[in-house]
């Protein structure tokens, strides 16, 4: 089997370095010409969505990528998915090599996403597109802050099937919700049981409220009874009528 020669970059950092550095990563890459990110040997700190990755290999490898072609950017791909099989392998016997299997599924991704851009394919939205459930019906609420009538945002709802909804101006009535929830949380546990001393215990607390704040929080307008129980009793009422 013949394969591509691998060149090592020594010296300064790799042109790839902002996803490298979100994965920890050293540089694998099939040339110094066309280099794609490799491996990764610790979870990344700082997780990339997917549309950001494809965007980023688009905009530092797409004019070499599409002049190579469609077909020759395939090989490049199948031979990285034998490395991965090596890899794998490795695993399958009871041996593996961490680093070196972080490494292929990094180049496998990267030339994965090569070819879909060479072909005009959206991942994300294609993932989306296969997902058994369905966006329908799932409204957006905001105020009228520019990040959220941009352009760029308003598509983004778009591609993801979601319905934006914004409020007249000078109210919150859209928002006045998310709003309302928002102020009790903060004076409930962010202001009074700071300061915090971690991101994870914030999560944590969040979640604890959360829960109690759905089923076992008394709420007066609803007849002094939680949520979650005053929902229950709604859909059996809708169910026998």
């Amino acid at each position: 089997e013949r394969r591509p020669p691998k060149a090592e970059v020594v010296g300064s950092t790799p042109p790839e370095d902002a996803f490298l550095q979100r994965c920890g990563a050293q540089s694998s890459m099939p040339d110094a010409t066309n280099a794609h990110p490799g491996q990764g040997t610790s979870a990344p700190t700082n997780p990339m969505a997917i549309r950001d990755f494809q965007r980023m290999i688009h905009e530092r490898y797409y004019a070499t990528d599409s002049a190579r072609g469609a077909a020759k950017t395939f090989l490049w791909f199948t031979e990285e998915v034998g490395e991965l099989a090596h890899a794998l392998a490795k695993l399958e016997k009871g041996t593996p090599d961490r680093a070196n299997l972080e490494e292929e599924f990094a180049d496998v991704l990267a030339w994965l996403t090569t070819l879909a851009n060479i072909a005009g394919v959206d991942l994300e939205q294609a993932i989306h597109a296969r997902r058994d459930d369905t966006l329908a019906g799932l409204v957006h609420h905001s105020d009228r802050g520019t990040q959220y009538v941009s352009m760029r945002y308003t598509t983004r709802l778009a591609d993801a099937g979601i319905a934006p909804s914004v409020g007249s101006c000078g109210d919150a009535y859209d928002n006045a919700l998310a709003e309302s929830v928002m102020a009790l949380f903060k004076t409930e546990v962010i202001r009074r049981q700071g300061p915090w001393r971690s991101l994870e215990a914030v999560e944590f607390a969040t979640l604890a409220w959360v829960d109690w704040f759905n089923t076992r929080r008394l709420l007066g307008p609803i007849g002094d009874v939680p949520p979650a129980e005053f929902e229950a009793q709604y859909y059996a009422q809708a169910a026998v009528a």
